[in-house]
């Protein structure tokens, strides 16, 4: 029965994260950016925003797999921040710094997109002045860490907390994320956040390396 439970739960928290993070309203904004593209006669810009959008679906689905390479899954992030850019122009950069010989591992799927998206929402926008996101992906003592920073509003301790405990609503699919990456891995140390309230956010997931990788 617990076992039971268990799975129901993982399969609830999986669901969860598909629909508040890849959700119709980013379906319909980015198609309405495109719209605003065509008026403008743009037609390159045109062709290269459904091409991206198309490949940002395709990468999401990955023929029904339930775990993906570092690789493809930063893929993902790419073409969604590129989208984003449509949408916000310069409100933000993204930067990338991976370690090459470690991007072939496989971790859960869409486990990274739904923490960038705070960064962009709860950290980059609400600053109101242009910022950074910065995916980091290093390995260290037998763990892989993977780093999403932004240069946002930031949180202080007591936000963090509330994080931590999974006690804060408005952490987009914050706690189904990490409680994927805890039933994947069987561990319950996952992750650590940093940050500074005004300058910026880092949430640093940990995973184990197996043996052989």
């Amino acid at each position: 029965d617990e076992l039971l439970e268990k799975e129901k739960s993982m399969q609830k928290a999986e669901l969860d994260i598909l629909r508040e993070q890849i959700n119709p309203h980013f379906l319909y904004n980015t198609l309405g950016t495109i719209a605003d593209l065509a008026l403008q006669n743009s037609d390159d810009e045109v062709y290269d925003a459904i091409e991206t959008l198309g490949n940002f679906y395709r990468k999401f689905l990955s023929k029904g797999s339930k775990e993906i390479s570092i690789r493809e899954e930063i893929a993902i992030i790419k073409d969604y921040l590129k989208l984003q850019k449509l949408r916000y122009g310069d409100i933000f950069e993204d930067e990338y710094k991976l370690q090459e010989d470690i991007l072939d591992i496989k971790i859960p799927k869409l486990i990274l997109q739904p923490l960038v998206e705070n960064s962009l929402y709860h950290g980059i926008r609400l600053k109101g002045e242009p910022g950074f996101i910065k995916i980091s992906v290093y390995e260290k003592n037998q763990t892989l860490h993977i780093v999403i920073y932004d240069s946002g509003i930031g949180m202080n301790q007591e936000q963090i907390k509330a994080i931590m405990n999974e006690d804060n609503k408005k952490s987009f699919g914050f706690k189904g994320t990490m409680e994927r990456i805890r039933y994947y891995y069987d561990i319950e140390d996952v992750f650590d956040i940093r940050s500074e309230e005004g300058l910026y956010c880092e949430v640093d997931i940990k995973i184990p390396l197996r043996e052989g990788r």
